[in-house]
């Protein structure tokens, strides 16, 4: 009977996290803009885009290599990014060099210099959790380089107003998520808050644990909250 009420309880929670999955994104980031485009269906087998990546950067194009209509584990094959003026090569991602599943490709400024950036990643599991690379364009290569501080990150989103980078990780039918909250120090990706979710069938309650960190990775704060609400704002 115990077990049963466990399996009634966790698909309860399961129902809940999937009827406010498209409240979610909405929640995490309320104020963030972005770029996303994604090839869930895209049979051509080549794609050129163009983006303005900065004020003093020439317009970039972006060609999409795809597998084509019948590839049987990611559509994107290679990324090819030139200087649409000189069309000389810049920059190359190859998906199977790089250890890449790539859906979808954001332009986004994720570490806040004035210039967008690229974040490339899957198709995105049931409950959400998104998993690729980013990579940070270099004002002074004049190229993209990967940076490897997001390469355990999932979900990652950036808040433009507060300067903040997050990462958030759902799992267990919703019954547990982690959410990171980054900040550059020094140019540097540095932890400064962590939001654990877990759900308590004995209290039938959902428990925070809320840990902050100086920048110089220490914790200087811990605490606890009980609650009814599963999207708690901790923030």
């Amino acid at each position: 009977m115990c077990k049963l009420k466990y399996v009634i309880v966790i698909f309860f929670v399961f129902i809940l996290v999937s009827n406010a999955k498209s409240d979610l994104a909405h929640k995490v980031h309320p104020d963030t803009t972005f770029d996303v485009i994604n090839f869930y269906s895209n049979e051509n087998p080549d794609t050129v885009i163009f983006r303005k990546i900065g004020k003093d950067v020439p317009a970039m194009a972006f060609n999409i290599i795809l597998n084509g209509k019948d590839y049987k584990y990611f559509p994107v094959k290679n990324i090819i990014i030139r200087d649409s003026a000189s069309n000389q090569i810049i920059h190359v991602i190859e998906s199977e060099k790089d250890s890449l599943g790539i859906f979808n490709i954001e332009f986004n400024d994720f570490n806040f210099d004035g210039y967008k950036d690229l974040y490339v990643y899957d198709g995105c599991a049931i409950l959400a959790n998104c998993f690729g690379k980013v990579y940070l364009y270099n004002k002074d290569l004049k190229r993209f380089v990967r940076d490897y501080a997001f390469d355990d990150l999932t979900s990652v989103q950036v808040d433009k107003d507060k300067k903040i980078v997050r990462s958030f990780n759902r799992c267990c039918a919703g019954s547990e998520s982690d959410t990171k909250i980054f900040r550059y120090y020094n140019g540097k990706l540095t932890l400064i808050k962590e939001i654990l979710m877990s759900y308590n069938t004995g209290k039938s309650k959902f428990i925070y644990i809320v840990n902050e960190y100086n920048k110089d990775g220490k914790l200087i704060k811990s605490k606890e909250v009980i609650s009814d609400d599963f999207d708690l704002d901790l923030e």
